[in-house]
């Protein structure tokens, strides 16, 4: 099996490839790694190999998540964001909506519910 670091070393490469060939510099993209259904462990493993931006689709997998790891990770919610789910999205300062929008009204609730702290 694969370790963790092997495989971000290759998507990394993949990622390098791909920039040089499409004529973009490198360090322009972004790796977002997704932490989906994955325990903080995993998470943790990725950012000892040099991992520091998560995606997460699931509010309350990163809600319990979020406070075991790091705080120099940097989190987004990814996928379709429910209505019932905008306030607990909003609520972590950790976990920014920037790409969660399926509707851009959500995505802003969520940056007004962050802002009320």
């Amino acid at each position: 099996m694969s370790s963790i670091l092997d495989n971000l070393e290759r998507v990394r490469e993949q990622i390098a490839q791909a920039a040089a060939k499409a004529g973009r510099d490198v360090k322009d993209v972004e790796l977002v790694a997704i932490s989906k259904t994955h325990p903080a462990q995993k998470v943790r493993e990725a950012v000892e190999a040099g991992q520091t931006l998560f995606g997460e689709s699931r509010v309350q997998e990163a809600r319990a998540k979020i406070p075991e790891l790091s705080s120099n990770i940097r989190w987004h919610f990814v996928g379709h964001l429910q209505k019932n789910k905008v306030r607990q999205a909003g609520a972590s300062s950790d976990l920014r909506p920037t790409t969660c929008a399926s509707k851009w009204k959500r995505c802003s609730r969520c940056r007004a519910c962050q802002s009320k702290g």
